[in-house]
Order: C-alpha cells, then structure tokens, then sequence
C-alpha cells in the first residue's frame, strides 16, 4: 500500500495527508510505514513542513519513534510550532539515545534562553561548545544569551533600586496635607482610566496633568514637580509614538492613600478642613475683588504692608472656608490693624473720645483695641455719620468674641459673614 501512495503522483501535502489517515485506520500498516519513517521526516524537516512531521510522529509509539530516529526533527517541528515543552522532551529524548550532539544542545539551550532561563541556556550552549569549540553558531548564541543576562541583571538591580525609592517615599505620605493626597487619589483614579495606562506606566503629555490632577495647569505644575521630587511619580526614558513622555506611578502608593483616607473617614474631621481650597475658585476670588484689593494693599508702606497683607489673606481663606468664629475674630484683629494703620497714616498718634458714662478717654494710639478705634472713628465722624460697617461689626465681634454669649445665641453664618462684609468695606473706605 505504501508504494501505491508513493507511486499515485501526488503532491507531498496529499501524500502526508493520506499516508496520516492510512495510519490511523490500518494498524498493521504502521510497521510497514515504520522503515521509511526516518526519511520522510527528513524531507519534510527539508521543506518545513512541521506540522506534518507532528501529525505522523503522533501515530507512532515512542519506543518507535527512537528506533524511526527522529526525535531531532520532532523537537525542532514541535518548537516551531509554539510547543516549547514537548520540544524540550523531544531533544532530551534525542541526547539520551544518541549522547550530546552541539546542534541538539543549542536548539534546547536556544529554548532555554526564550524562556529567560538563561543560567540553563549558558550551561547548555558550554557543553555545546566544548564539543564543537569552532561551532561559530553556538559561539554566537552563548555571547547573545551573556549579553541578555547582563541586560536583565542591570535592569533587575535598576527595578530594585526603583522600588526601594518607591517604597521610602510611602513614609512621606503621611506627612501630606489632604489636598494633596486628594489630588493623588483623584490622579491615579484618572490614570488608570487611561487607554495608555499598563502596569503603573502611562504616557502623559504636560497639558494633561490639570486634567488628570482635577486641579489648575499652576498648580498641577507645582504637584507634578513636588511628586517627581518625592519619588511619588518618575519620568523614564522612553516615550510614546508623539513623542510624549512615559511617567512610571509609584505602585505603593494606592494601597497607602486608601489607608490614609479611611483613617480620616473614621476621625470624623470637619468638612472644612477636608475641602480647603477646593471651596475656593476663581469666580469667588473675583467677587471679593480679591485682586484688585491685593494690588492695593501691596502700596501700603512698608511698615504695615506685610501685616495687612496676611490678616487680609487669612481673613479671605477663613471666610472662603466657612470657619465662622475664625472669620469673626480674624475680621475684629484686622480692623484693629487697619484703623491703627489709618489714624498712624493720618498723624493721629492720641485716640481720645468719651465713652458710654460719659468719662472721657485717652490713649496713645498702639495701647488702643477695636473698641477704642471705632469709638473714636464713630465720635469724630471720620467715615461720615452713618458708616454702618464699624457699627456692625463692632456689635458682632463684641458679643461672640466671647464664648458665653456664644453658649446663649447661637453663632451663625449670617453674623459671620456681616463680620466679613463690614471688615472689607471698611478696608475698602481706608485704601
């Protein structure tokens, strides 16, 4: 039967093919096949054609295939085919039958390397080697796989070096203020919605860190510098199909902010310390003439001009940030300030005027309160007649300034912020 399928002119793909089926269905003829197996093995192994070497090899025992002789032509088609295990059965098969042979320890050394088993591959590729010491084919692939083991040890000690930076930065964290572990937890949640995000890496062009930050392109530049300094972030060497640059994020990190932000969920801190800034936005800023106002005051002499300057700053955040009683104090310290500022401006360096009894009072200008200065203001009429805002703002700040009267009526955004208002409109009539 054998000479009928060879003599029928087929083409070798058909020969195999019916050769494969006659195998299959007529046991006895496998005997017959078992004599010419070893050179029709190697005609294919020729031609590439390994899939077929692996189709008739699977008709045959293995105490057949070591007698046919080709487990050399087995393994090669098996690694060939993405089967790297059975083609490493198949060259240890071929070593233990017929002893070491240089082209049978390279292409299982070669496997080895593949797979970065590279201490077995240089083992291998030497034993090679020391058979054939000429053998330029394995000279060469035992100095790509040195070469590869150098790289692979250099970027593992660089990963080490890299993770020990990461992993001492985690310290740093508890250190921070809750915008920005806000802002880092909106950051990576933001990355890893990206497309482009894969293990921590992630292409990331200047323009999108506001976007990814959740925060203004000023201060996401402030962040993006501060987390680069801190190890929280690493610019790497490498960079995407525009040119933009890959940021490798810290892996830690994650773990340790959820940590950090349950522990703050459990401690029940005011919402205001939370929010901070984030209550703050441009639109406010312009409502408060927060701008023109700083413009303004940086005119001031120099005396007063770096003690108005943070009063007045204070003042906005605390307002901005809805802590009431702190508006309400900080509001009665700044007028005190400012009014001592206007009366040194306008060479009045004794406060004198008569109060509720009756009795006349006088002080040098430095030893005066609030009480004082808006009581004096009040009397000459300095604001005109009915400057309204020294008056509410003096019944406010009186009252709540201490805490009994406080315990008795409760303190309210509405007296908080009459404070505030009165304290920028007397600013106002002094600038």
């Amino acid at each position: 039967m054998f000479y009928e399928l060879v003599e029928s002119n087929k083409s070798i793909d058909n020969l195999i093919s019916e050769i494969t089926t006659t195998l299959e269905e007529e046991y006895s003829f496998r005997q017959v096949f078992l004599e010419y197996l070893n050179p029709v093995i190697e005609e294919l192994h020729k031609q590439k054609k390994y899939q077929f070497i692996i189709n008739l090899y699977e008709k045959f025992s293995k105490q057949q295939i070591d007698k046919a002789d080709i487990w050399f032509e087995v393994g090669y088609a098996f690694n060939e085919l993405g089967n790297p295990e059975k083609a490493k059965y198949a060259y240890n098969r071929c070593i233990d039958i017929k002893g070491e042979t240089s082209a049978a320890l390279n292409n299982l050394a070669n496997i080895y390397k593949n797979e970065d088993k590279l201490d077995k591959a240089i083992d291998i590729y030497q034993k090679a080697l020391s058979l054939e010491t000429d053998d330029d084919l394995v000279k060469n692939n035992l100095q790509n796989a040195l070469n590869k083991q150098k790289e692979i040890t250099k970027e593992v000690q660089k990963k080490s070096a890299i993770n020990k930076l990461f992993l001492n930065s985690i310290d740093i964290l508890k250190s921070e203020n809750f915008f920005t572990l806000e802002s880092l937890y909106t950051f990576l949640l933001n990355c890893r919605k990206e497309d482009e995000f894969d293990n921590w890496n992630l292409p990331i062009q200047d323009e999108m860190f506001p976007v990814l930050m959740n925060t203004n392109p000023k201060k996401a530049l402030e962040l993006k510098n501060n987390w680069i300094s801190k190890n929280y972030i690493i610019q790497v060497d490498k960079t995407d199909a525009y040119d933009t640059p890959y940021y490798l994020i810290n892996p830690h990190l994650d773990a340790e902010i959820n940590r950090l932000r349950d522990i703050v969920s459990e401690i029940n801190l005011p919402k205001e310390w939370l929010t901070g800034l984030n209550n703050i936005s441009i639109f406010q800023l312009n409502e408060l003439n927060y701008s023109e106002t700083s413009k303004k005051i940086m005119k001031v002499n120099e005396k007063f001009r770096p003690l108005i300057n943070r009063d007045y700053n204070e003042l906005i955040f605390n307002y901005l940030v809805g802590n009431k009683k702190s508006t309400i104090v900080l509001s009665g310290s700044f007028v005190e300030l400012i009014l001592t500022y206007y009366c040194e401006r306008k060479k009045i360096k004794k406060i004198e005027y008569v109060n509720a009894a009756g009795k006349p009072i006088k002080k040098d200008l430095y030893d005066c309160v609030l009480f004082d200065l808006i009581s004096f203001i009040e009397e000459k009429k300095i604001f005109g007649s009915d400057f309204s805002p020294l008056t509410n703002l003096s019944r406010v700040y009186r009252n709540f300034i201490h805490p009994g009267v406080e315990l008795k009526n409760s303190l309210d955004k509405t007296k908080s912020d009459l404070c505030f208002i009165s304290s920028i409109e007397i600013l106002r009539k002094i600038l």
